[in-house]
């Protein structure tokens, strides 16, 4: 099999990966959104309103934390009732876990690994779990 025609290059230690990175090993960078907001806390939160969002939108990139409970990034015509009620589409979920013995740093992370476009009219909301002390970090482009 000729590599030129691969969309895989072979890495220095021998092992195939996908072209997205760079001549010197490095990944080529994500565009991040021109928006960006930031969520700390509990309950739900809004991103952008399915009235904000006319013409569609494109998450670029969403990381979330949370402690001994759970999280999600959700979209769609309505918010989420609750964190253990969600009935909207989830495009990223996060569950902590207390540590076990009582020591440690207590929770989960976690990052969407690709942008998601979310059709015109739908609303983008964090919702974070009760005692969770979770974090939500999302950029994102409104199309014009």
């Amino acid at each position: 099999m000729s590599l030129e025609k691969s969309p895989f290059e072979r890495h220095e230690c021998g092992t195939f990966r996908d072209k997205s990175f760079d001549s010197i090993g490095e990944k080529m960078a994500e565009q991040m959104g021109s928006s960006f907001k930031t969520f700390v806390g509990e309950g739900v939160s809004v991103v952008f309103t399915p009235a904000q969002n006319i013409n569609g939108a494109v998450v670029r990139t969403a990381t979330m934390h949370i402690g001994p409970s759970y999280g999600a990034l959700t979209t769609g015509p309505t918010p989420p009732k609750d964190y253990w009620n969600i009935t909207t589409p989830s495009i990223l979920m996060v569950r902590g876990a207390a540590p076990s013995g009582g020591g440690g740093f207590p929770g989960a992370a976690s990052t969407l690994p690709f942008q998601v476009t979310i059709p015109a009219g739908q609303g983008l909301w964090v919702i974070m779990g009760a005692g969770g002390n979770g974090g939500a970090c999302v950029t994102y482009d409104l199309l014009p």
